[in-house]
């Protein structure tokens, strides 16, 4: 009798737990998984109070989301301003024009 290594037995049942589920489907069942269905969230029944930390790029998009779900959101940050790494640069340029800058500690080391 061969001899079941671990491996192998970790294989077949992955295998397994993949295709049972799929033994019932028909070929319609197969192309209605593969479309994509639309994220839509609904309106909190029970708005909450809400407080991000942050008014970085992310906190704001936070903030902004859970306002239109009906929730009363309050965004605290530390420093003088809002926007995080970003900001733009208008002082230095003339005519109307400004730049944005910040970005690049999104690329720096450490994220990913």
């Amino acid at each position: 009798m061969e001899e079941n290594k671990r491996r192998d037995f970790l294989k077949n049942t992955i295998r397994a737990g993949v295709g049972i589920p799929l033994l019932g489907m028909t070929e319609t069942d197969a192309e209605e998984v593969k479309k994509p269905r639309p994220f839509e969230l609904k309106k909190a029944a029970n708005p909450k109070k809400v407080i991000v930390g942050g008014a970085g790029i992310g906190g704001l998009c936070c903030a902004y989301e859970l306002m239109k779900l009906g929730h009363d959101v309050t965004v605290f940050e530390a420093s003088g301003r809002h926007g995080g790494h970003v900001f733009t640069v208008q002082d230095e340029l003339s005519d109307g024009l400004y730049g944005d800058g910040g970005q690049e500690h999104i690329t720096k080391p450490g994220y990913e």
